[in-house]
């Protein structure tokens, strides 16, 4: 019994450690583009 459940925990970790990194990369990338936009704004003005 406790072994199933060890191999079900390895599963899941499995399939939610590449969830996570996709899900920080489009974090990283929403943060980059609302830094990154204003600042080509800024240099068009200049």
């Amino acid at each position: 019994m406790k072994k199933d459940l060890e191999e079900k925990l390895k599963v899941s970790v499995k399939l939610i450690e590449p969830t996570i990194i996709i899900f920080m990369s489009l974090i990283i990338c929403i943060i980059f583009l609302y830094v990154f936009i204003p600042m080509m704004n800024l240099v068009d003005l200049i």
